[in-house]
């Protein structure tokens, strides 16, 4: 990582909100980091960390303010940084990746609290093996086919928690990721094309949420051997997951070996028939 092209950019006045707020995450990340490298200890204020979330998280006109010397100190320290989690609710959502492209040396990389649209970022991360992102604002996955080396994959697709988004994202090239070993993919598969097929896929996650009105999905295909998880959350008259060793947890049926799932009826999320073939 270049740390001094970090400092420049991070203390540049042309630097958004939204950009200086990802960026304060990441000093604060930092400089924990540099404390603990000086064995310095510092004392926990529970209250100031509170209110600081709540003004990030309610105050609308919230604006970011990064302090040189703590901007220098965690920049000493961010080629430590090879994981990163963020599922708190309870924090501004990201706008911004840019300043992720600093973090050279991430391995793990979590964003579940986001609203972001653009996704190229993650492409520059040479050593970005697993990722698990969420954002409704976000259209097209398409720029994740350049994460080559990715071993582990989770996206929800066109939702957030809180929110809906996009019905019908962009995933085209994501079949492209032929390293791929854990797959868990949530949203409206009927976006992928027919026939798509990661050859390494060993455990993989499906929560099929397709359109109200949908009546077919023509899953992905996963090689013989992949533990998976399926769930049809929403109506759906026809769900077919074929080349399938082992599937768990559909709505309380039982794993079976070669199964495939031919005909699920649903009344609201109750199951009430499954036929399947051996």
């Amino acid at each position: 990582m270049d740390s001094d092209a970090f400092i420049r950019w991070a203390l540049d006045n042309a630097r958004t909100v939204e950009e200086r707020y990802t960026t304060e995450l990441i000093v604060e990340q930092g400089l924990n980091w540099w404390f603990m490298h000086h064995k310095i200890s510092r004392p926990f204020d529970h209250a100031a960390i509170r209110e600081r979330q709540r003004q990030r998280t309610l105050n609308p006109a919230y604006e970011p303010k990064l302090d040189e010397s703590n901007v220098r100190r965690a920049a000493e320290m961010l080629h430590n940084l090879k994981t990163w989690n963020t599922w708190s609710y309870n924090e501004r959502p990201i706008r911004d990746l840019k300043a992720f492209t600093f973090l050279t040396e991430l391995e793990d990389l979590r964003l579940n609290n986001c609203e972001v649209t653009d996704l190229s970022v993650f492409a520059t991360l040479p050593k970005l093996g697993v990722l698990h992102f969420a954002s409704a604002d976000c259209e097209d996955f398409s720029a994740l086919a350049g994460c080559r080396q990715l071993r582990e994959l989770g996206l929800t697709l066109g939702k957030s928690v809180f929110r809906v988004g996009t019905n019908w994202p962009n995933v085209q090239g994501l079949e492209q990721l032929e390293q791929l070993e854990t797959l868990a993919l949530s949203g409206n598969l009927l976006a992928f094309a027919p026939g798509v097929t990661w050859p390494k896929v060993r455990t993989a996650t499906l929560n099929c949420d397709p359109l109200p009105h949908a009546k077919t999905l023509r899953a992905t295909r996963l090689p013989s051997k992949t533990r998976s998880v399926l769930d049809c959350s929403s109506p759906l008259e026809l769900c077919k997951f074929n080349s399938l060793a082992v599937a768990t947890g559909l709505k309380g049926v039982a794993g079976r070996r070669k199964a495939t799932t031919s005909r699920l009826n649903y009344t609201a999320s109750r199951l009430y028939s499954c036929k399947n073939k051996f």
